[in-house]
């Protein structure tokens, strides 16, 4: 059995390839409109009024003012800055996106007072394209696992078994935004979306959000849709804990 379990950990390590952070690099997809405001002074606000005084924005709130006066951005007050940054953060519905499946067959053979055994370890995989989305109460919810152990053959002088598991695999869409305003005529001046998704070895949403403000930092006050990848040596180097 230790010989099934390292393998089926291995296994479930290379399906979730799919992951948006996984090994050395942090992805993430950038969507940014706009252009280079003419004035650099700001203010931070939440998108909605009531968490001014929450502790998670606040803390989202400070890793955006640093990228901010990292790239030249100048902090003020709400009357006197020209800028007012509204800062939007989300967690989507979860979805099922499939299912893997991993079988283990052991057999064992008793021949002239001697014991021979082999196992064999297969897993397959499968996506589908459609499925019931499921709500959840938490922000992530762990992947469901179910397991079966059978003698499927028994001989006159061996024993076969086999062990199976499935996995099912979801994912929960996440995000965040960050839009200058004219603080004026709250005009549009430029707006960042960063997109990425939570799995069950992807981390918790809490730990994503430097890297997704840190990605957004190249793009203020420009235009485009862009694939992100963040070396982990880099994220280190601006002080950004890996994700967990």
């Amino acid at each position: 059995m230790k010989t099934f379990d390292f393998l089926y950990a291995i296994l479930l390590i290379s399906c979730s390839t799919i992951l948006s952070s996984c090994g050395s690099y942090y992805w993430c997809n950038v969507s940014a409109f706009g252009g280079t405001p003419q004035k650099s002074t700001y203010h931070v606000v939440p998108d909605n009024s009531t968490l001014v005084d929450d502790l998670e924005y606040q803390e989202y709130a400070h890793q955006l003012k640093v990228r901010l006066n990292e790239v030249g951005y100048v902090e003020s007050s709400d009357s006197t800055a020209a800028l007012c940054i509204v800062l939007s953060y989300y967690i989507g519905e979860e979805k099922y996106i499939g299912s893997n499946t991993f079988t283990s067959v052991n057999s064992l053979t008793f021949t002239n007072g001697k014991t021979n055994s082999n196992t064999q370890v297969s897993g397959t995989g499968k996506v589908t394209t459609s499925a019931k989305n499921k709500s959840i109460d938490a922000r992530v919810k762990t992947n469901t696992t179910s397991s079966a152990n059978a003698q499927i053959k028994q001989k006159d002088q061996g024993y076969t078994f086999s062990n199976s598991s499935t996995e099912a695999r979801y994912e929960t869409p996440i995000g965040c935004k960050i839009t200058a305003l004219d603080n004026q005529d709250m005009r549009p001046i430029w707006s960042v979306e960063v997109t990425n998704k939570l799995t069950k070895y992807s981390g918790s949403f809490r730990s994503h959000m430097p890297w997704m403000i840190y990605a957004a930092q190249p793009y203020f006050g420009k235009s485009g849709e862009y694939r992100v990848e963040i070396k982990e040596e880099e994220g280190k180097l601006k002080g950004l804990n890996w994700v967990n």
